[in-house]
C-alpha cells in the first residue's frame, strides 16, 4: 500500500478555541493524504477464512463488497491480487476496516501484556488495582480471582468536522465483574453450581494470548460427574468439559460465590463498599478525565502498516461547535391558542385548565373505587383530597374538579376482604357485569407495595389491570401506604395522579404549537417487542409484536394500534397492514383530498434490520393520490457518544460536567446528538453521567430537514402526561415502549386478549 497525491495539513491538530466548542468522547483520526494504494483480490467463498488461517500472523484481510482487501503489517508482500488506487473521501468503509485492523495490531505491539477482550468494539480490562473496586476489599487468595474492574471500549465512527467527513475513535469505559475460576475449580471447592447460568469459553483458533477466548452464555447447570457437566440449553441437554465452563459473571453469581467463601456479613460489607464508590464511578468529570487519559495514550502511537497507510489520533476530544438552536416549548391550553404558558405546563394548566375542557366528554365521570376494608376511612379522606384539593398546598390546592374543569364525580366505593386476586375480581364483577347504570369511565384501586415482589401470574396488579381493560375500563392504582401519607407528600402525588387520570379518560391536558405551512402532518411512533424463550444462545425469536402510536403535529394523541403477534418473517406484512389501515382511517376521518400535501414523520426506537424503513417506503407508494413526504427516524440511547460541558459546575454537587438539556451536536446531515437530561434533571450523585439520545434520519427519507425534526423531537419530550416533568424520549417512542412492555407482561395472564386495546381504549392513554 503506497500513498498517492497531494499532502494536506492535518485537519485536527489545531482548533480555534475563540469559537464555542463541544467536549465529547470523540477523538478525531488524522489522515493527511488524499489517496492511497491497496491490494485486493476478488471474493470467493471460503477464501477469506483460508487467507486468515495461512497469513494471520503478518497480514490482515477484510471483505468489502465483492473484494477481499489486504493489509500487510509485517513480512513480505504476498504478491496476490491487484493494487488499486483509492481516494480517501470515497472509501469510508474500506478505511474504517483498515483503521480497525491497524489499530488492533499497533495496540498489541505497544502493550503486549494486555489481552483484548474483543477485536471490535476493541475492549480491554485495566490491570491496575486502583481500577478494581473490590481489590482491596478481598482477602489475598481472592485478589485477581474476582474483580470489579474498569473496562475500556474503543469504536470507530465517521462524522462531519469542519464540513469534512472524518474518521474518529469513540472511547467509553465502564465497570464489569471478572471471575477466573472455572466450573472445575468450583466443583473441587464444593460450590453448588446447580441451576446457575453458564458460559462456555473456547480459545479462538490461532489467537491464543492474542485475544480473549470466545464466550457464549449457553444455559443452566444441571449435573456433573466431576469431569463433564450436563448443561440445559436451547438445543437440549449437552455435555461439556468442566474446565471449559464458567459461571456467568453476574452480580447474583458473584455474590453467591462470595457468600460461600466469606460468609454473609463480609459479603454484604463488600457490596456496601462498592455501592459507596458509585459516586466516583458515575461522576461525569471523573469519567471524562478517565477517557481523556486513554485518548492521550493512544494519540502517542504511530499507527501504520508496512504498505504505508498511516494515521494518528488527536489528543483532544474538543470538537468545533456545530449545533441547532432549539426553542423551549410554549404550552397551549385552548383551541384558539390564546391561553398559553411559556416553559411551564404546570402553571398553564393551573391557570387555564386543560386544552380540551370545552369538549371533553367525561365531565361527570363515574369512577369505581376499590379499597381494603381496613382502609375505608383513610381512602374516603384521600378521595376527598383528590376531588377538592389540599388547602394551601404547593401543587394541588385546586383539586381534580376545579383544576380540570370537571363538573362532578360519582365515586362508587366498595371494599375487598383481603388483597387476593379473587376478592378484587369478584368485587369488580359485582358492579360491572351487572350493568348497574352507565359504564365506568375509570377505576381507582388500592394495592400493596408487596405486590412488586410477586410473579406476574400471581400479581393482583396485573390480574386487575387485565380484567378491567378487558371491560374497557382504564385503571389508576394507589398503594395503601400512599393513601395515608401526609398532605405534604400527597400534594405532588395527587398532582401527577390526576394528570394521568384525565389523560386515561381520553383528555388532552395541553398541546404544542405546530407548523401550519402544509396541509397535514402526522407523527407515528413505531415500537416492537420480541417474544423469546430466554437469553441463552440459540433462543429463537418466536413472535414479534408491533405497536404504533399516532399524533398530530401539535402533540395531540390520536390513537394507538397493536399488531397481531406474528412470526418474525411475517412482521413486514403485518406492520404494513397496520399502517395502511391507520392511514386509511385518518384520511377518511380528516377528509384528505387528492393532491393534498401530507407529511408523515416516523419515530422508532429499535430498527429491526431496516424492515420498518422498507415498510414505510412501500406504504407511501400505495397512497399516490396524495403528495406524501416522509421522514423516518430512529431515536436511540444505544450508541457510544457522550457530551460534556467543562464549565458546568453542577447543582448541589450533582450534574458536574453535564450539558444543559437541549444541548446538541450535529454529527452529519443525517445524525444528531441531543442531551435530554441536564444538571437540573439529575436527582442523585449516582446519576452523574447522562448520555444524549442519537437521532438518525434514514437517507431514504423525502423530508430531510434534520433541524426541524430535532426541534420536534425535543418538543415531544414535554407531552408524557404521566407527570409534569420532561422525559428522556419523545412521547411517540415513550408511549410505544410503555405499551409494548405492558403487553409483554399481560400476555402471561391467563385469558388475556390483547386485541381489547384496539377497541375504544385505543383513543385513550390507558397505559400511563
Amino acid at each position: 500500500m503506497r500513498l498517492v497525491g497531494g499532502h494536506n495539513p492535518p485537519i485536527f491538530l489545531k482548533i480555534d478555541l475563540n469559537f464555542s466548542t463541544m467536549i465529547t468522547n470523540i477523538f478525531p483520526i488524522e489522515i493527511d493524504f488524499d489517496s492511497f494504494q491497496i491490494s485486493r483480490i476478488p471474493y470467493e467463498d471460503g477464501l477469506l477464512q483460508k487467507l486468515r488461517k495461512d497469513y494471520n500472523q503478518t497480514h490482515s484481510f477484510f471483505k468489502n463488497q465483492n473484494y477481499i482487501y489486504i493489509s500487510r503489517n509485517e513480512g513480505d508482500d504476498l504478491n496476490i491480487g491487484n493494487v488499486v488506487t483509492l481516494k480517501v473521501d470515497e472509501s469510508e468503509e474500506i478505511i474504517s476496516s483498515l483503521i480497525k485492523h491497524i489499530f488492533f495490531r499497533s495496540f498489541k505491539a505497544n502493550f503486549p501484556e494486555i489481552i483484548p477482550l474483543e477485536f471490535y468494539p476493541f475492549s480491554f480490562m485495566s490491570r491496575q488495582s486502583k481500577h478494581d473496586f473490590v481489590h482491596d476489599l478481598l482477602p489475598e487468595n481472592l485478589r485477581g480471582v474476582i474483580g470489579y474492574k474498569k473496562q475500556t471500549e474503543i469504536q470507530t465512527r465517521v462524522i462531519t468536522i469542519n464540513d469534512k467527513r472524518s474518521h474518529a475513535f469513540v472511547i467509553n469505559s465502564f465497570y464489569k465483574w471478572s471471575f477466573t475460576r472455572s466450573c472445575l475449580d468450583l466443583y473441587k471447592e464444593k460450590f453448588n453450581l446447580s441451576d446457575l447460568s453458564i458460559i462456555h469459553s473456547i480459545p479462538i483458533d490461532g489467537l491464543k494470548n492474542i485475544i480473549a477466548p470466545d464466550e457464549s452464555l449457553i444455559g443452566t447447570f444441571k449435573s456433573t460427574d466431576g469431569k463433564n457437566a450436563i448443561i440445559d440449553t436451547n438445543r437440549g441437554d449437552i455435555s461439556l468439559p468442566l474446565e471449559e465452563l464458567f459461571i456467568n459473571k453476574s452480580k447474583y453469581n458473584i455474590e453467591n460465590y462470595l457468600r460461600f467463601k466469606l460468609g454473609e456479613e463480609k459479603t454484604n460489607k463488600i457490596f456496601e463498599e462498592i455501592s459507596s464508590k458509585n459516586i466516583e464511578r458515575f461522576n461525569a468529570k471523573k469519567y471524562y478525565d478517565d477517557i481523556s487519559s486513554t485518548g492521550k495514550l493512544i494519540s502517542k502511537i504511530d499507527f501504520q502498516n508496512q504498505d504505508g497507510f498511516t494515521f494518528k489520533v488527536s489528543n483532544t476530544s474538543i470538537l468545533p461547535d456545530n449545533h441547532y438552536k432549539l426553542n423551549n416549548p410554549t404550552y397551549i391550553f385552548d383551541p384558539s391558542s390564546i391561553k398559553t404558558s411559556k416553559n411551564s405546563d404546570f402553571k398553564g394548566l393551573n391557570e387555564y385548565g386543560p386544552y380540551d375542557s370545552q369538549f371533553f366528554s367525561a365531565k361527570e365521570p363515574k369512577i369505581l373505587v376499590i379499597c381494603h376494608k381496613n382502609n375505608r376511612g383513610g381512602f374516603a379522606s384521600f378521595l376527598a383530597k383528590l376531588k377538592d384539593g389540599i388547602p394551601n398546598s404547593t401543587y394541588f390546592s385546586k383539586g381534580f374538579l376545579t383544576k380540570y374543569h370537571i363538573h362532578k364525580t360519582e365515586f362508587i366505593i366498595d371494599e375487598v376482604e383481603n388483597y387476593s386476586i379473587s376478592s378484587y375480581l369478584s368485587t369488580i364483577n359485582k358492579y360491572v357485569k351487572n350493568n348497574l347504570g352507565r359504564p365506568f369511565d375509570l377505576a381507582i384501586v388500592e394495592t400493596k407495595n408487596e405486590f412488586k415482589t410477586l410473579s406476574i401470574e400471581s400479581n393482583p396488579y396485573y390480574q386487575i389491570k387485565a380484567h378491567l381493560l378487558s371491560l374497557n375500563i382504564p385503571v389508576q392504582f394507589i398503594t395503601n401506604q400512599n393513601v395515608r401519607k401526609s398532605d405534604n407528600y400527597l400534594d405532588s402525588v395527587l398532582n401527577a395522579m390526576t394528570l394521568q387520570i384525565y389523560a386515561k379518560m381520553g383528555g388532552t391536558p395541553w398541546i404544542l404549537p405546530s407548523n401550519q405551512n402544509i396541509d397535514r402532518e402526522i407523527i407515528v411512533g413505531i415500537g416492537s417487542s420480541m417474544i423469546r424463550k430466554n437469553r441463552y444462545v440459540g433462543a429463537t425469536q418466536t413472535k414479534i409484536v408491533g405497536i404504533t402510536t399516532f399524533f398530530n403535529a401539535d402533540g395531540r394523541y390520536l390513537f394507538g394500534n397493536k399488531c397481531r403477534d406474528v412470526n418474525y418473517d411475517e412482521y413486514f406484512e403485518e406492520m404494513l397492514q397496520n399502517l395502511r389501515t391507520s392511514i386509511h382511517y385518518l384520511s377518511s376521518k380528516d377528509g384528505w383530498n387528492p393532491g393534498d400535501t401530507v407529511r408523515i414523520i416516523f419515530h422508532i426506537f429499535k430498527p429491526i434490520k431496516d424492515i420498518e424503513a422498507t415498510v414505510v417506503d412501500k406504504l407511501i407508494k400505495e397512497f399516490s393520490q396524495y403528495h406524501i413526504v416522509y421522514a423516518f427516524l430512529t431515536i436511540s440511547e444505544a450508541h457510544p457518544y457522550i457530551l460534556f460541558d467543562s464549565l458546568q459546575t453542577g447543582i448541589n454537587t450533582k450534574g458536574q460536567y453535564i450539558p444543559e438539556r437541549g444541548t446538541n451536536l450535529i454529527l452529519d446531515n443525517f445524525n444528531c446528538l441531543l442531551q435530554m437530561k441536564g444538571p437540573k434533571d439529575i436527582k442523585t450523585v449516582k446519576q452523574g453521567l447522562s448520555k444524549p439520545i442519537l437521532i438518525k434520519l434514514n437517507e431514504k427519507s423525502t423530508f430531510q430537514d434534520l433541524n426541524y425534526l430535532t426541534q420536534q423531537i425535543y418538543s415531544f419530550t414535554n407531552l408524557s402526561w404521566r407527570s409534569f416533568l420532561s422525559i428522556q424520549m419523545p412521547v411517540t417512542i415513550y408511549y410505544s415502549d410503555i405499551i409494548a412492555k405492558l403487553l409483554s407482561r399481560l400476555r402471561k395472564i391467563n385469558g388475556w386478549q390483547p386485541e381489547v386495546i384496539n377497541t375504544d381504549l385505543k383513543y385513550k392513554k390507558w397505559f400511563l
